[in-house]
């Protein structure tokens, strides 16, 4: 009775703890399922695929991680169809965007691997362009360019090797300067020319120094032989000569009209006008089908761009409008079914984007962290989606309801308070099981014991104290006497017994001897009874 008051005691010491943190685990889990948006990933970038059919997602868990979690959704359904990974370094974001082959390549920097070009396809699948090739410095924003749907990159390798790379068509050209022979000199330094990549220019340009003093400009694109155009500058020629030779020239070289440049009129309202590079005048307006004003020209491909805008010279009285206009053959089409769903802010955004292939009817827009959207031109139908949005895709409603998977996942945030609380419960749920099947577990071995031998009669030749104490109470060992077999043996028994007990040297037992392993136990009443 004692024995079962004492076990009811520490029963008792152990569940108060448990029922305390199991108050606050719950009270913390109550308020985990009321924000579980805060635990999710956050996407810190998402893009539209396969005409607007999927959504790609990246993020990163921990900021010091060393790679992109990549998600694959189906938009109809906001079903995830895959999760990947992509390897990048944690100081690193992904670079500028572009759409080719059907699929979006994402410029993403490593430590070990250098500037990785990762063309990310409608089926999950990734193609890792550069191989290992493209070692410049890391700092995406200054290296890598968005221009015309083609990637371009630009760096040193080596403090004697600077590298000019295009990606056009999912196809990666990389021209080393100094070992084509492409300059008179070695170069020593070279970066973007400000403004060339966002149409000042008909061709976007680099600016390299020499090792003898001369500069040079060079083309950031490359030719169909791989190779950039270069145009050395003359003795005392001013940089901005310089710039007036290179953007003639080098239209003449890849194709296009450096004499009728789409840009934006600096007059109000601010709409769309052809411009002479090599004259330095403006001509007429671009002839949309319907005004766009307080407009900005957004370069798509060799052939086309985005004239977008609003409807009102005064953007607050307005729609955000606009047009895609082909360059070479002078024929508009309506992007207005996806314009008119964005805000005029987002329009003037530097971060927004917008891309198409050439021959593709999908418009793709990108407004930095904030939504996506997707136009299928040929029969006026967009989607626009926000980064809050699709985050939402990854939690069900079993997240957002007591069940044991949203517990699992709350689980899994870790911190102190149900760490506490499971060790707790470990604890007691070892003690419970331990009061409660051990004893019966000794029991059943005593039974097999007992079993497992003949019962003889006996009486105790000796017996001697161990030195042993379980429980504040002394082992003793016995030397019963016995017959077996008609001869007299003895055996040797251990046991705890209380300092009250009353058996002494000369007293009756009754053993189980188990002849074949000379072992015994005493056998008492109660035990009689069991067999």
């Amino acid at each position: 009775m004692k024995r079962k008051r004492t076990i009811s005691i520490l029963n008792l010491f152990f569940l108060i703890p448990v029922i305390i943190l199991s108050f606050y685990t719950w009270k913390d889990y109550r308020n985990y399922l009321t924000n579980v948006k805060d635990y999710f990933p956050a996407m810190e970038q998402i893009f539209l695929l396969d005409g607007g059919k999927q959504m790609l997602g990246l993020s990163k868990e921990d900021t010091f991680d060393e790679k992109y979690d990549v998600y694959l959704w189906d938009t109809a359904t906001a079903a995830l169809i895959r999760q990947t990974t992509i390897p990048t370094s944690f100081q690193s974001e992904p670079g500028p965007v572009t759409y080719q082959q059907d699929g979006i390549l994402i410029p993403i920097y490593t430590k070990t691997s250098g500037l990785m070009l990762n063309l990310i396809r409608p089926t999950g699948e990734i193609e890792e362009l550069s191989q290992g090739t493209l070692h410049i410095p890391f700092s995406l924003s200054s290296n890598a360019f968005s221009w015309r749907g083609r990637l371009i990159a630009a760096g040193n390798i080596t403090d004697s090797e600077w590298v000019i790379a295009q990606v056009k068509d999912g196809k990666l050209e990389r021209a080393i300067l100094d070992k084509q022979k492409l300059l008179p000199a070695r170069p020593v330094r070279m970066s973007e020319l400000i403004g060339s990549f966002q149409n000042e220019l008909s061709v976007p340009l680099f600016s390299v120094s020499l090792k003898d003093n001369r500069s040079a400009l060079v083309s950031g694109i490359l030719d169909k032989a791989g190779k950039p155009a270069v145009l050395v500058g003359q003795e005392d020629e001013a940089s901005f000569a310089l710039q007036d030779r290179a953007s003639a020239q080098f239209a003449k070289v890849f194709g296009f009209n450096n004499a009728k440049l789409v840009r934006v009129h600096d007059d109000y309202p601010g709409i769309a006008a052809f411009y002479n590079r090599n004259e330095k005048k403006w001509g007429d307006a671009v002839p949309v089908p319907k005004p766009v004003y307080q407009t900005r020209v957004f370069l798509l491909n060799d052939e086309e761009l985005l004239i977008a805008g609003s409807t009102a010279e005064d953007e607050v009285d307005g729609q955000v409008t606009g047009y895609i206009f082909n360059e070479r053959t002078g024929q508009f089409q309506d992007a207005s079914s996806l314009l008119k769903q964005l805000a005029y802010d987002h329009i003037k955004d530097t971060d927004t984007r917008f891309y198409k292939q050439l021959g593709s009817s999908t418009l793709y827009y990108s407004s930095g962290k904030q939504e996506v959207g997707a136009a299928d031109l040929e029969i006026g139908k967009a989607n626009v989606y926000t980064n809050q949005q699709v985050e939402g895709w990854l939690i069900t409603d079993n997240d957002t309801r007591v069940s044991l998977v949203s517990f699992m996942n709350y689980a899994k945030q870790g911190g102190g308070l149900i760490i506490n609380w499971a060790v707790w419960v470990v604890i007691t749920l070892a003690m419970l099981l331990g009061f409660a099947i051990i004893p019966r577990m000794l029991m059943n071995a005593r039974s097999r014991q007992i079993q497992s031998g003949e019962i003889v009669q006996g009486h105790i030749k000796s017996m001697k104290e161990t030195g042993l104490y379980v429980n504040e109470q002394p082992m003793v060992r016995f030397v019963v006497e016995f017959v077996d077999e008609g001869r007299l043996k003895d055996v040797e028994i251990k046991q705890v017994i209380s300092f009250l007990s009353p058996l002494k040297a000369g007293d009756p037992v009754r053993i189980s001897f188990n002849r074949r392993k000379h072992k015994a136990v005493f056998i008492t009443e109660e035990d009689l009874g069991q067999l």
